[in-house]
């Protein structure tokens, strides 16, 4: 079966014919988040359950690998060899759990307004599920981001801050990591590194990115493990150079700037 095909004859049918008002909705990343796909107006679209598994369940099939099937073993909590069957389970599921949990006298109802902003300056005023279901993030991590006010999630926290703050935080905390010597000092693979928002480009193995400040050493490793294009702290892995034999037991000093 022509998955891709499938995949986006189904999303343009479903943009054609979305979902009734009424009905339970989910946001779906069209690029999955995995593969670096942003929480952009033009990568979002509103699904019912049943859809939003449907299409997972092709996006699975289409690239393969860990985050793919993760993504719908989490959906479906069930063995792999029955997830064709779990779509009309899921959105059954889905709608019992949306049934008990609205309304005035649900246990969970915050009505709150909140403040969230972007740190590319967008803001928005609203509750918490009003503001899962303006920006696509899940609810769980909605929650995270009013627990912690000065978390980021997605670009949004409850703190003001600009893309520099952020960026500045981000660098103190890798700089953090390096100190405290959690560093991947035995990785001798160089790699091309990009930033995907500057478009800065750097050859250098795992130790000079985290050291330097650019990544966490958790962040890194994910790099270095998962298939290129995967986005990381804002970084990607666009090529990766063999190893050359050395007796340097310093890896950071192993760099050029691209």
């Amino acid at each position: 079966m022509e998955y891709r095909r499938v995949y986006l004859d189904f999303l343009k049918d479903r943009r054609e014919n979305p979902p009734d008002d009424t009905d339970v909705t989910e946001m779906h990343h069209i690029v999955p988040r995995w593969m670096g796909g942003g929480d952009n107006h033009h990568n979002l679209i509103r699904l019912t359950p049943e859809d939003h598994y449907f299409a997972h369940l092709l996006l699975a099939h289409i690239h393969g690998g860990r985050d793919a099937w993760a993504a719908l073993i989490m959906m479906s909590k069930c063995p792999r060899y029955e997830l064709n069957r779990a779509r009309k389970s899921y959105g059954l599921a889905r709608r019992k759990w949306a049934a008990s949990n609205k309304g005035w006298g649900a246990t969970n109802v915050d009505l709150t307004i909140y403040e969230f902003h972007h740190i590319d300056g967008d803001l928005f005023a609203g509750t918490r599920f009003e503001f899962s279901d303006y920006s696509g993030i899940n609810r769980d991590r909605v929650n995270y981001i009013v627990r912690d006010a000065s978390r980021v999630t997605g670009g949004w926290s409850l703190t003001k801050m600009t893309r520099r703050e952020f960026e500045a935080r981000q660098s103190a905390k890798c700089s953090r990591n390096a100190n405290s010597k959690k560093v991947p000092v035995r990785d001798w693979v160089e790699r091309v590194y990009e930033n995907v928002n500057s478009g800065e480009r750097i050859t250098a193995r795992q130790s000079y990115m985290v050291k330097s400040g650019r990544l966490t050493s958790g962040n890194s490793s994910n790099l270095a493990k998962l298939r290129m294009g995967t986005v990381r702290g804002g970084w990607r892995v666009v090529e990766v150079i063999a190893p050359q034999p050395s007796n340097d037991n310093d890896p950071s000093k192993f760099v050029r700037a691209g």
